[in-house]
């Protein structure tokens, strides 16, 4: 296209919007209202924190959910503080008791461990 009909469009759009006070209006009012709007929400965010609580449904209290629940809290330590998230001290041994935590406003999540849960091998990776 010639450059001279670009630039013709162009001015002709600017005119329009000049003659348009709506539009201006909405062009530069918009953007500022909503960008304050949205400043306002934010400043009011409090830090999120997540209560982790793991349900071990295995018999063996002994056996790989115990040690993968304790591997989790562990783990939790080394989380990073601005997210937030804490594990239980005690594992539950039902669903329905992992439930009722969340139920009470004592827990946001439940890890339910499944009783046929079996340990990751430690063997060496592929190449």
């Amino acid at each position: 296209m010639n450059p001279r009909r670009i630039a013709a469009v162009a001015r002709r759009i600017a005119e329009g919007f000049r003659r348009d006070r709506r539009s201006l209006a909405l062009l530069i009012v918009a953007p500022l209202l909503i960008t304050a709007l949205l400043g306002w929400v934010l400043r009011d965010q409090s830090a999120a924190s997540t209560r982790l609580v793991i349900v071990n449904t295995a018999t063996d209290p002994l056996g790989p959910g115990e040690v993968i629940a304790d591997g989790l809290r562990t783990a939790a330590a080394d989380v990073d503080p601005i997210y937030g998230l804490t594990v239980a001290d005690e594992t539950l041994r039902t669903a329905d008791q992992g439930k009722d935590r969340i139920r009470v406003g004592e827990a946001d999540v439940v890890l339910v461990l499944p009783p046929d849960i079996r340990p990751l091998s430690r063997a060496a990776p592929c190449h």
